[in-house]
């Protein structure tokens, strides 16, 4: 992604943006985007996707997060899928 910063008319500035990690997991470094990448090619629960990552939940606090973050996924996935079939 780049930053575009336009002076005048005749000049412009482009600076790359860095991307931000957001961590769903901090004890097994889990982030959000490896999380959705996964969840869309899986239809497990939460725990059956940091299995797939090779990971365990640790102390379990970001469970109700990823489920919450699951379910937002494949909703999103569900009102695309009506909306392609028209």
């Amino acid at each position: 992604m780049t930053l575009v910063i336009a002076i005048n008319s005749h000049y412009m500035i482009r600076k790359p943006l860095r991307k931000l990690f957001v961590y769903l997991c901090v004890c097994n470094a889990i982030r959000e985007d490896d999380f959705r990448r996964c969840a869309r090619r899986s239809t497990g629960s939460a725990e059956e996707i940091y299995a797939r990552l090779g990971k365990t939940p640790q102390c379990a606090q970001c469970l109700d997060d990823a489920e919450d973050l699951l379910s937002a996924i494949r909703e999103t996935e569900a009102v695309l899928e009506r909306a392609l079939a028209g």
